[in-house]
């Protein structure tokens, strides 16, 4: 919880910055990578799926963006005594992507080649390239995000491993996203 308080007072007082300058700005969304440390323990992951929803209203409501795109990139390092956490925390991250039409979810491989998004030899952080690579992905779902009508969506992983939604067949794609 101090995180975020951290982080939303800092976001604030950049917001305050730029409006003393004099400069107008629209906030488009929130990209967020986070999740590790919660899989390392079992009350973490327990819970992450309920706590997401909760930081994500919580930015939503304090920066006054109701619907306010929120895109993450899925974890896939693995550390911690809590095995199962790893994949509770995933399948949270998805799930609440499926729930909230205004989320989506990089998916990120867990092959530690570390391919999509390359990262240090500590096998958590993501190097230069990763961070470029993931930041462009997070940007272009954000963009993605603003240009959408929103309806009853469907979700469904396009080739690339992003979560996508349709308007149909939402229970089918549903299951789909669950076995990814």
């Amino acid at each position: 919880m101090k995180l975020y308080e951290m982080h939303q007072k800092s976001i604030r007082e950049n917001l305050a910055r730029l409006t003393q300058a004099g400069k107008p700005y629209k906030i488009i969304g929130m990209a967020w990578m986070q999740g590790e440390n919660d899989a390392a323990k079992e009350l973490s992951a327990k819970s992450y799926k309920d706590n997401l929803k909760k930081r994500i209203a919580g930015y939503r409501n304090e920066f006054n963006v109701p619907q306010m795109p929120f895109v993450m990139g899925q974890i896939n390092s693995t550390y911690g005594n809590f095995r199962p956490g790893f994949e509770m925390v995933c399948n949270a991250q998805k799930m609440v992507a499926v729930e909230d039409p205004f989320t989506e979810t990089i998916l990120t491989d867990t092959n530690e080649k570390w391919l999509d998004f390359p990262k240090h030899a500590d096998h958590v952080h993501y190097n230069t390239e990763g961070q470029k690579r993931l930041g462009t992905a997070m940007a272009v779902c954000l963009i993605d995000l603003q240009r959408k009508p929103i309806v009853q969506p469907s979700t469904y992983i396009d080739m690339s491993g992003i979560i996508r939604r349709t308007t149909s067949n939402k229970g089918q794609a549903l299951k789909e996203v669950l076995k990814a």
